[in-house]
């Protein structure tokens, strides 16, 4: 199998294929490589996609990956392993934030709806598969219509990763609303502050919106916050905007300005990545 051959598949026997391939069905045509790390098996299928001239592979693609959603959406896993499942749906859904398809935002919501209920059986690996779809979820998501599931998921979830990621997506449904939630999301000592601010920064609503959110807060949750953009690698400009913005008496922007106190900024630090795709 190549990049060619791939291309020229049509819709059915691209989707048996991604079918066969995300399922790890042998033969794998190619072999997944495993020199440095064992390859997702969706890398092939991605790579394939950026040489594919024109938009007849990614429209034939986003068929196959949609189909191949609908039927995992009636598949018992009982019978062929919830470990393979579950990385395939984690592949399923790392391949629809490739494609970016409204079609395939609509589909994830319904896998994600799938999961919160069968997480309560604690079924291996269903936790981590729910970030990978609610991470797709949150970036398919094109209104403000799943600003209440959002909200619920961060109020009500036991898991602190889930929350985090709620909240991600809670800002990319609503930012208002997730901004008027910004004192819980800080209070909270079992999120991954740096990781998600990281993504409030860079993605969505940005540092001038998140540092306003922040002039409502305590002194102490906004040192916090401020603290954990520079833990996540964040540059001395954004911490800047940060404590120009978020200072509670700053009336008259032009007449009064902060000097950022000297801090670290994290020159030591990774930034760390919001997502990383489950290795097959």
């Amino acid at each position: 199998m190549d990049y060619l051959t791939l291309q020229a598949m049509n819709e059915d026997d691209l989707g048996e294929y991604l079918w066969r391939r995300l399922r790890h069905i042998q033969p794998m045509n190619p072999t997944l490589d495993t020199r440095f790390r064992t390859e997702p098996p969706e890398s092939f299928i991605i790579d394939t996609l950026k040489t594919a001239p024109g938009q007849k592979f990614r429209q034939a693609l986003i068929e196959a990956v949609a189909s191949n959603l609908e039927k995992l959406l009636t598949f018992n896993p009982d019978s062929e392993g919830d470990d393979t499942r579950s990385e395939q749906l984690a592949s399923l859904a790392y391949l629809s934030v490739t494609l970016n398809d409204e079609r395939l935002g609509k589909l994830t919501y319904l896998h994600a709806l799938a999961l919160a209920a069968q997480r309560a059986r604690e079924k291996p690996l269903v936790g981590t598969v729910f970030i990978h779809v609610l991470r797709a979820l949150a970036k398919l998501q094109n209104s403000a219509r799943l600003t209440p599931f959002w909200l619920d998921l961060f109020c009500s979830e036991s898991d602190p990763a889930v929350r985090s990621m709620s909240f991600y997506g809670l800002a990319r449904s609503d930012a208002k609303c997730a901004m008027r939630n910004l004192a819980q999301a800080v209070r909270d000592k079992q999120i991954d502050l740096p990781v998600l601010v990281w993504s409030l920064i860079e993605e969505y609503p940005g540092i001038i919106p998140l540092a306003q959110a922040a002039s409502t807060l305590s002194q102490l949750e906004r040192e916090k916050l401020r603290d954990a953009i520079s833990r996540a690698g964040a540059s001395s400009q954004v911490i800047q905007d940060f404590d120009l913005h978020s200072d509670p008496l700053e009336v008259s922007p032009g007449f009064r300005f902060t000097v950022p106190a000297p801090r670290a900024i994290g020159v030591g630090f990774k930034r760390p990545e919001f997502y990383a795709p489950i290795a097959a």
